[in-house]
């Protein structure tokens, strides 16, 4: 939406020597101006994954750095472990696409997705569902600053 497939951004000296890496605080708004996004998904930024606050953090500073031109959403890692206190303000009806998230998810093999993917993420994609009257949901919270465009699916 936006941004193109390989847009991801990476410290390839962080996965050797933490201590090499760069400066995300200076990376991400230069990532973020070059892609041109429409919308940014991040994680949720309470969050018992350090990581995942940090990561979280650092885009919302870039938002606001670079003038909120881009949709802010923030999505919840794994319910009742990770994020804390997530409450939804759009759904996205995922029903149709959970065999392909789980494929998806079992590639990662190194973050061992047999310890997380029935045990949280179909729990709860269950339990937004259910929260909508469908199968499985998504839940998002977007950061209201301007227009919005949809989210496809939006419920």
């Amino acid at each position: 939406m936006g941004m193109g497939a390989d847009a991801v951004m990476e410290d390839p000296n962080a996965a050797a020597d933490p201590s090499m890496a760069g400066d995300p605080t200076a990376e991400m708004p230069d990532f973020i101006m070059r892609e041109k996004p429409d919308i940014v998904f991040t994680h949720w930024p309470i969050d018992t994954h350090r990581d995942h606050a940090i990561c979280s953090i650092l885009v919302f500073d870039t938002w606001k750095k670079t003038g909120c031109f881009f949709d802010l959403y923030y999505y919840e890692p794994m319910m009742g472990n990770q994020a804390q206190n997530f409450h939804p303000s759009d759904y996205v009806d995922v029903t149709d696409y959970e065999e392909i998230k789980r494929k998806m998810c079992y590639c990662h093999k190194s973050q061992g997705p047999l310890r997380w993917y029935d045990g949280y993420h179909i729990k709860m994609m269950e339990f937004r569902g259910m929260e909508m009257g469908i199968k499985y949901a998504e839940g998002f919270v977007r950061v209201w600053q301007g227009p919005s465009r949809e989210l496809p699916g939006l419920k």
